[in-house]
Formats: structure tokens, C-alpha cells, sequence
């Protein structure tokens, strides 16, 4: 007789508490909102236009992808949508507007549809894009760029991100409270500290996400910033480096991402440690800028061998020799 039997598992994200990837999703997409205001508000408007045209496209470019290949549409689940904005929020207000659109067609159709859609891909999409994006166009995701003035608030975009201070071993000017609450330059959606963590807050309230990953993360970072630090210089330089560039964005928004992570809570924490160690090194030692990004591309290569070395083990059970 025989006993075995198959278990047919879904691909993620998967969730306790919420039905669908949809709810999922829109959760996601509502914590991103008070960042995405807030950008309106002190950069201008096109932040809403750069992060409308990233949505669209990614949407645009996964339904048309599916269509043409005859795959079941999946764009009402709204993890295109949340692309797209990580996308934006990764982008500075006045970049020129092929380049998101660039970006979402490699994060929608090479990186996540190319390995087989949601749940399949390697690696995070809007990570991947931003990296790939990045390396082609630097000056133009440099945050101080003016390609267009169209509804940009110029005043607010004509001085060194804080991010260009630290690489230029510099401290930022900038009080901890502007750095905290975004009265500074940077990307669309990583300027206020205040409203990522308001977002972020929102998740876990919803169960969308654990503590594991965002917390090591930033945790670990702040540790690695303030003992190499110069003398005196400890504090300010910590609580600098925390609040510039997409440090809280990627911890909180990217590294998050559940197919492209480990699916313990051991291999959660190495995964956090593994990025904030690699985001310390890319921002000391390399004059590269998306280096948030790139340190969680290098894990999320790495998760699955994390899983595979932090797997529990289960007791009364012997493995089969044969």
C-alpha cells in the first residue's frame, strides 16, 4: 500500500491573516501613501507624477506581458502597483521620465514575469531595476538633479542630499529633526524617516510584515555607523546615516518582500544582519549610491541557502538512509 501522498503549496506571499494577495497588497500600498504626500509637499507635484507614471507603466507592462502570452491576468492582485511605487520612491522628483519607465519595464517584465510572476522571481524586482537603472543613469538618480522643472520645487532640490554629505565625509547640516521629518532633499519617497515609520507602523498593526528583518537591519546599521564613527562624532553621525538615502525605505518596504526572503525567523534575522553588514560596506567604502539596494539583491540571492542552514530540526525524526 502506498502511503505517500503530495502537498500542493501555493506560491507567496502567504498570510494568517488576510484571504489574497490583494488585501496584502493594498496594505502595502496604503503605508506608502503618507510618504508619497509628504514628498508632494516639499519637493512638488511630480513626485505624484513620477510615482503615477511608475504604477501605470508596471501595471501596462505586466497586463500586456500576460496578454500576449496568454497567461492568466494577474494585475488586479496590486503587487504591480506596489512596484511601481518602490520604484518612484527610489527615484529623485526631477528624473527624466523615460528612466522609471525603464526601470518598471525590467522590475515588471525581465525580473519578475521572465522567471514566472509573483512568488517566482529571485530576486525583488523594484531592488533589481533600481541597481540595473542606477548604474546606467547615475547623475540622473543623483537627488540634486534638475532634469525638468515642471511642478518641482526648486528651492527645495538645489543643495547636497544628506546622503552626498556622508560620501563626501561630511555631516550633514541638516538638525536630526529635519533629517527625521523630511525638511531635506532626497529620493521621492525616503525624505521623511517620520512617514516611512508611520507606514511601517501601519503594517504591523495589519500582521503584513514581522519585526525580524526592518529591526536587525537598522538595528545592526546603527551599531556598525556609531563605533565607526569619529570621536565626538558618534551620535550625530549614527543618527545621519540612519536618515539618509533609502536605508529605512529598503528595510522597512524591500527587505521585506516575502518570495525573495527566508521564511524563518532565524533566517529572517541573518538576512537583516547580512544586509545592514553589506549596506555599511557599500556606503563606506564604494562611492556607489543605491547601496540599499544592492545589499538586499545580494541577500535575496542568498535567502534560500539561509533557509536551507537555519531550517529547525525536528525531534523523533530520523532521515531515511536509502
Amino acid at each position: 500500500m502506498n502511503n505517500s501522498y503530495s502537498l500542493k503549496v501555493s506560491n507567496p506571499p502567504h498570510s494568517k491573516i488576510y484571504g489574497s494577495t490583494n488585501k496584502i497588497m493594498l496594505t502595502v500600498v496604503i503605508a506608502l501613501m503618507p510618504a508619497l504626500v509628504w514628498s508632494c509637499v516639499r519637493l512638488g507635484l511630480r513626485s505624484l507624477v513620477v510615482s503615477a507614471v511608475c504604477v501605470l507603466s508596471s501595471v501596462l507592462f505586466e497586463f500586456l506581458y500576460q496578454m500576449i502570452l496568454r497567461h492568466k491576468t494577474t494585475v488586479n492582485d496590486l503587487s504591480a502597483v506596489v512596484t511601481g511605487m518602490i520604484i518612484a520612491f527610489n527615484m529623485p522628483v526631477a528624473v527624466p521620465i523615460y528612466v522609471p519607465i525603464i526601470a518598471c519595464f525590467i522590475a515588471i517584465v525581465v525580473v519578475k514575469q521572465l522567471f514566472g510572476g509573483i512568488g517566482k522571481n529571485l530576486v525583488n524586482p523594484a531592488a533589481a531595476a533600481v541597481v540595473i537603472v542606477g548604474f546606467i543613469w547615475k547623475a540622473q538618480l543623483d537627488p540634486s538633479y534638475v532634469g525638468s522643472k515642471w511642478l518641482v520645487d526648486l528651492d527645495n532640490i538645489e543643495f547636497l542630499s544628506p546622503l552626498t554629505h556622508l560620501k563626501l565625509g561630511e555631516i550633514p547640516s541638516e538638525s536630526f529633526f529635519d533629517l527625521f521629518f523630511g525638511n531635506t532633499n532626497g529620493t521621492i519617497g525616503a525624505i521623511s524617516i517620520a512617514m516611512l515609520i508611520l507606514g511601517a507602523l501601519y503594517m504591523f498593526w495589519n500582521k503584513v510584515i514581522t519585526w525580524h528583518i526592518p529591526i536587525t537591519y537598522i538595528g545592526i546599521c546603527a551599531v556598525l555607523f556609531y563605533v565607526t564613527a569619529d570621536t565626538g562624532l558618534e551620535f550625530a553621525f549614527t543618527l545621519s546615516s540612519l536618515c539618509a538615502g533609502t536605508l529605512v525605505l529598503g528595510a522597512f518596504f524591500m527587505a521585506t518582500d516575502y518570495s525573495t526572503t527566508p521564511m524563518t525567523s532565524q533566517g529572517k534575522i541573518a538576512f537583516g544582519i547580512g544586509c545592514a553588514v553589506l549596506t555599511f560596506v557599500l556606503r563606506e567604502y564604494t562611492p556607489l549610491t543605491q547601496d540599499t539596494a544592492i545589499a538586499i539583491l545580494i541577500m535575496n540571492v542568498l535567502s534560500r541557502p539561509i533557509d536551507h542552514l537555519l531550517r529547525p530540526k525536528y525531534f523523533g525524526y530520523k532521515k531515511n538512509k536509502s
